[in-house]
């Protein structure tokens, strides 16, 4: 696969002799909050591309960092990825690579690591989930098939078959209870069950992982699992963007590794689903990885991690969280693709849910979010932010995508940017403002499709510290021409603001006396008197430099406010 052959090949270059790999996030940010565990990850893809390609380069490369890895052990948050990756790469390499002088010279080394490892999240007996279960199953399973044997007690390889049990427990049984309250019935999608009520970037990360867990668990996998990651698919297949977008709200939204797990995720799920729906899972991978060789790769460590990166590399690691990292996500990326290679089959590829007219709701309770296409406008509406300290966690309209004259998928709402410190409350709006101070934030109870693409969002505003203000107000979303319209219901004299983050280059454009401006795709206009502020700079996933614009507007007779989002620019016509 050329795609994952181009990620690899700059890094045996840019590892150092100890084994290691530098991190660009390291240098731009220096922060210990860091996932660490790039070495082991980039150490075993590199591996796995090298044994498929035959390239002694990237194998000699993959195995000292693994030996590296393995010879510095250094317990943090993440250690669950390097233990599964440490896993994986020791046994690639005694399979495929035994008598390596690199693998031969670190053996004992790597196997006294393996035996020193304890289970992180398995058999502890949590009622809620996490994305880093799958992790740890995979890790476990991996340890399993290695042969080796512990005498330290607690580790995994003290009681493997013990181990593996708890692992069955968990993906046959306890993960169908965690998911059960995300699983809803979607019109013609059928069942579809959310992996997690929060970022969709961990929805695909759990689709991913469970689908590697029941591949190893072979016919110890119960039918009940492996219709669990039928309805992941399903819904993947009902949210992704019809230009391959996955990550469009929540944390880790637009990395790479994201579509690289994705794609491989969609291809185990077709491999057990009937003729009607295998053909819509390899579209969805199809079109996760011609996204991700469109925007993401190239450059100097082979892949960029958002496309933001390749724009402005310095200002783009400015804005991402504290714990990203670029061996890291590189080796997730790249892990994804080579799982990916080794699974696929030829087959038909069908349609994605937004090539036509759609209207899903996905989720169930606070999670719950609508996805709507009339096959021009494509648009998302969350019910409740994840956390009003986070933007990119918000409720309200979150993604907006639109087709122009030539027929082409424009992003018109940039992605929310994160805003740190995550100490206060903020959102994208709409904040209600009402009389001298009183001003309330949008909590949505309730998300509805209604006819006509419309979308209704029930939106409690309360004001920090003293509850609502106004209760289940009837916010409305409906598409007009190349765009979208959102109208909020307002007794007169009310002020409701929103904040439209706009590319800061060039500078966004006032269309003076029309309440309108606009800036890269999007143009954003208030209905009736109201005022638009320029605010100050933010880093976007796509667009490295925004800016905060606030837009509000006054409710008059018409006892409502209106904003509009649309291309900026001629769209196709319906």
């Amino acid at each position: 696969m050329s795609l994952a052959r181009g990620i690899a090949a700059p890094w045996p270059a840019l590892q150092r002799e100890n084994g290691s790999f530098p991190d660009y996030m390291e240098s731009l940010r220096g922060l210990d909050a860091r996932d660490r565990y790039g070495n082991a990850a980039l150490g075993n893809a590199l591996l796995r591309t090298g044994v498929r390609d035959g390239n002694q380069e990237l194998i000699g490369s993959g195995l000292r960092a693994l030996i590296h890895a393995a010879r510095t052990p250094d317990p943090h948050h993440s250690i669950v990825f390097e233990n599964a990756e440490l896993a994986a790469g020791y046994n690639l390499a005694r399979e495929s690579v035994p008598g390596h002088p690199v693998f031969r010279s670190g053996r004992d080394d790597f196997e006294e690591r393996l035996r020193s490892i304890n289970p992180v999240w398995i058999g502890r007996g949590r009622t809620a989930y996490f994305n880093q279960f799958l992790v740890d199953a995979v890790a476990i399973l991996e340890l399993e098939r290695s042969g080796l044997r512990s005498s330290q007690p607690g580790t995994v390889l003290n009681d493997p078959q013990g181990n593996r049990r708890l692992v069955e427990e968990l993906v046959n049984r306890d993960l169908l209870t965690f998911t059960r309250e995300q699983t809803a019935r979607t019109r013609r999608a059928g069942l579809t069950t959310l992996a997690t009520d929060g970022p969709l970037a961990y929805h695909v990360l759990t689709q991913a992982y469970t689908a590697r867990a029941l591949r190893m668990l072979g016919p110890s996998a119960s039918p009940a699992a492996r219709a669990l990651v039928q309805r992941y698919a399903r819904a993947t297949w009902a949210f992704i963007g019809p230009d391959g977008d996955v990550a469009y709200f929540g944390r880790s939204q637009q990395q790479s590794w994201t579509l690289a797990m994705t794609a491989y995720g969609m291809e185990e799920a077709a491999q057990d689903a009937g003729a009607r729906w295998a053909p819509r899972f390899r579209a969805v991978a199809q079109s996760a990885l011609d996204r991700l060789q469109t925007m993401h790769t190239g450059g100097p460590f082979g892949v960029y991690l958002t496309p933001g990166f390749r724009r402005d590399f310095n200002r783009s690691a400015g804005g991402m969280d504290d714990y990203v990292s670029g061996p890291a996500y590189t080796g997730l990326t790249l892990t994804g693709l080579e799982w990916l290679n080794a699974a696929r089959r030829p087959g038909r590829l069908g349609r994605l849910a937004a090539d036509g007219p759609l209207a899903y709701r996905l989720g169930a309770g606070a999670g719950s979010f609508a996805v709507v296409s009339t096959g021009t406008v494509w648009y998302v509406v969350r019910r409740r932010p994840g956390s009003l300290a986070d933007l990119r966690s918000g409720g309200g309209l979150v993604a907006l995508k639109v087709r122009d004259s030539r027929g082409r998928w424009r992003d018109v709402l940039p992605q929310r940017p994160l805003r740190l410190p995550l100490t206060r409350e903020d959102t994208s709006g709409p904040i209600l403002r009402r009389g001298s101070g009183l001003t309330a934030f949008p909590y949505g109870s309730d998300v509805r499709i209604r006819r006509g693409s419309r979308v209704d969002w029930a939106v409690d505003f309360r004001r920090p510290g003293y509850g609502a203000l106004v209760r289940r107000s009837g916010v409305r979303f409906e598409p007009v021409r190349c765009g979208v319209r959102m109208r909020v219901p307002a007794r007169r004299g009310d002020r409701h603001q929103i904040s439209a983050f706009l590319p800061a280059d060039p500078q966004p454009q006032r269309v003076r006396g029309r309440g309108v401006i606009a800036g890269g795709n999007l143009r954003v206009s208030h209905g009736g008197p109201g005022r638009i502020v320029l605010g100050g700079p933010y880093t976007g996933s796509i667009d490295p430099a925004l800016v905060r614009t606030r837009l509000s507007s006054r409710a008059g007779r018409t006892r409502a406010a209106s904003f509009t989002y649309a291309l900026r620019g001629p769209c196709a016509r319906r």
